[in-house]
């Protein structure tokens, strides 16, 4: 079907793009920080580093995907896609 079509190609452009741009140790570091709300302070706790190492991976992830996850409208819409890659795997 067209609908089915479109979800796959959604798909691949979601995973090609996220597995091309992010390795696992940034994926784990927005997780966690979409986990802990944005708290940067309590996500680099679980995450074993300190804040300022976050913000540093935070700024390596907005130069590699475009996306600054700290602004509301750029977060919901790399959350949307990031929540679509998790349901993928």
């Amino acid at each position: 079907s067209f609908e089915q079509s479109v979800f796959d190609r959604y798909r691949a452009h979601v995973r090609k793009y996220l597995l091309r741009n992010l390795n696992l140790d940034m994926l784990e570091t927005i997780n966690t920080i979409f986990s802990r709300n944005l708290h940067l302070t309590d996500a680099a706790k679980d995450l074993y580093i300190h804040r300022n190492t976050l913000v540093y991976r935070i700024d390596k992830i907005k130069n590699l995907i475009g996306l600054d996850i700290r602004e509301f409208n750029e977060k919901t819409r790399f959350w949307s896609s990031f929540s679509f890659f998790i349901f993928l795997h």
